[in-house]
């Protein structure tokens, strides 16, 4: 995803009161290449964050089905904090359309996938071979998708 650039250069007018204000005005290129900064004002080019592409009920149902996986393979005693997740991913998943908070979920189900992948290839995970997330990744989950 591409950013485009916004051109502006700094113009003055004189308010009511006689005063000199400065502003920023958006521009093409083509001015903001030819606009002299020393004899005029300054000029910046400004860049926008791309949108946060939304999440999609794919990749929660099956980031829910990874974790329902990761639930029946691993020892339940310390399975307990995982319980719900699964249930809130499906939840999500319907209001993915209407979550403000689309793009915080699926920061969330990359972190957890990232750190799962890495555990699993360093084999820094469980003794049973199941690689987790860092227990405070698992609690912002929690706080996230409202598990209590």
């Amino acid at each position: 995803m591409s950013i485009a650039p916004v051109y502006q250069c700094e113009f003055c007018h004189h308010d009511a009161t006689g005063q000199l204000q400065w502003h920023w005005e958006d521009v093409n290129k083509a001015f903001y290449d030819k606009y002299d900064p020393d004899r005029r004002g300054r000029r910046r080019i400004l860049y926008t964050a791309p949108p946060m592409p939304l999440v999609s009920a794919d990749l929660l149902n099956m980031a829910s089905s990874a974790i329902e996986d990761l639930l029946t393979n691993k020892d339940r005693s310390g399975a307990g904090m995982w319980n719900d997740i699964p249930e809130q991913l499906r939840r999500a998943a319907e209001l993915v359309m209407d979550n403000s908070r689309a793009a915080e979920t699926e920061a969330m189900l990359m972190r957890l996938y990232v750190e799962c992948d890495t555990g699993e290839r360093r084999g820094n995970g469980t003794q049973s071979g199941v690689a987790m997330p860092s227990w405070q990744t698992v609690e912002e989950a929690r706080v996230l998708l409202g598990v209590k």
